[in-house]
Order: structure tokens, then sequence, then C-alpha cells
């Protein structure tokens, strides 16, 4: 494996596991809530989608990213990232092999639920982990969907504090009913 690939597969991992950090108290949502939806297209072009009611764009090395209300000092935020794998692994099959691997480094972990991302097969799950960085200590939701499409896995990512995650999920909703492939 080369370098940046691993550095690559590093990084995916502990936002997987950590949900990127939590934020600091200087990340904010925005003084101005926006009215409706802005659709918005992923950083490499894979795919379109909106940025939800009461979030802001927070340009970053995710393919998405959009911040939402703040609570405590943590930004509810709805992330994307992508991470290559072969055209022959299904997605049920990643899945299962990737909950290997994380079973212990997450807590009260949900049952895998099928869902469907704009046509292509999608499972998604909830989870609690312990936030890293400013937020050290916080248990953090996150509701994560993992889809494939082409030669991508993508992990559609909703992390809150578990006080902020019933009213996140309206934006979770809104970023997967307005995927689009392209």
């Amino acid at each position: 494996m080369t370098r940046p690939a691993a550095i690559l597969i590093t990084l995916a991992t502990l936002m997987l596991v950590a949900g990127c950090g939590g934020g600091s108290t200087k990340k904010r949502a925005g003084s101005v809530l926006q009215v409706g939806p802005r659709p918005i297209v992923s950083k490499e072009g894979e795919f379109r989608t909106v940025i939800p009611r009461g979030y802001t764009n927070y340009p970053s090395v995710a393919q998405y990213w959009a911040n939402g209300p703040q609570e405590d000092g943590f930004v509810a935020s709805v992330i994307v990232i992508r991470k290559g794998v072969s055209r022959e692994v299904g997605i049920s099959t990643y899945v299962h092999r990737l909950m290997r691997f994380l079973r212990p480094l997450i807590r009260r972990a949900s049952h895998l639920e099928p869902l469907s991302v704009n046509g292509e097969p999608a499972l998604a799950m909830d989870y609690f982990v312990t936030a890293t960085g400013s937020l050290k200590g916080k248990v953090t939701h996150v509701r994560q969907v993992f889809v494939k499409h082409g030669a991508w896995v993508f992990f559609i990512r909703d992390i809150t504090l578990p006080a902020q995650y019933a009213a996140s999920l309206p934006a979770l909703d809104e970023v997967l009913r307005n995927w689009h492939w392209l």
C-alpha cells in the first residue's frame, strides 16, 4: 500500500470512529439560517444533494460537510467521506467486515438497517463514540449510512450530541432525499 493510501485509510477510519473530533467552540453554524435547502455538488463531483435547512456549508477535505446547530460547544454535522473499494465487493460484505474491526471501538451499535440512496443499496446504523480533540470525553451519537457507488464506499454521517440527535435527523433525511449520483 502506498503512503498516501495508508494515510487516507487511517484518516477515514479515525473519522468514522471518532466522529471527526466533534468540533470546537470556535466553529459556529453561521448567523443566518437559510429558508430552504441549498443545492451543492460534492467535492469530487460524484453526487449532488443539498445543504439542509438550518445548516451551512463547511468546505473541508471531506466530500461534503454541513454544520448545523451548536449545543454545549458541539456543532451538529452531516459529513460525507469516501473510500476506494474493489468493484467486486458488495456493500453488505464491506460493512460487515468493517464492523468486525469497529465493534470494540463504538458503543451501543444498532443493527444494520437496509435502505437506498438514489437507487443504490445502502446500510444504516446508529452508534455512540467518545469525542476527541477539544471536546474530548463527550459522548456523541452517530447515524452512519454506508453506500457503494462504483469503486467507492461513501460514509454519510450525522454526528451530534445525544440531546441533538432527534432534531438532527430531518437534516440527514433531507440530504439523503435530495441525493443524486452524477
